[in-house]
């Protein structure tokens, strides 16, 4: 429990949209929980497994979605007997065009 709160400490440390901005509940079935907060431009969902399995995450919930931090060491997209996931949008940065040679 102690290494689970320090982790949630954390992470709430390093991300803005989990201090800010006010916590929209997510419609899914137990025995997950989760909601999505925003702040700043920037949207996280936080996902919690509230059973003692492991479950599997809706591809439909975590489509563009890469995690941020969780407490598992399971394949992705598994929550762990009562863990957690912090997931963001996924970015894809376009690097700059080259300058033209003159």
């Amino acid at each position: 429990m102690l290494r689970f709160t320090r982790t949630l400490l954390r992470l709430r440390r390093a991300e803005p949209a989990l201090r800010h901005g006010e916590a929209v509940p997510l419609a899914l079935a137990a025995p997950l929980f989760g909601f999505t907060r925003q702040a700043g431009g920037r949207v996280v969902t936080l996902l919690f497994n509230l059973s003692a399995e492991p479950v599997p995450l809706p591809a439909a919930l975590t489509a563009g979605l890469a995690p941020l931090g969780s407490d598992t060491k399971l394949p992705p997209r598994v929550l762990a007997p009562w863990g957690f996931a912090l997931l963001a949008p996924v970015t894809v940065r376009v690097p700059e065009p080259e300058p033209a040679l003159a």
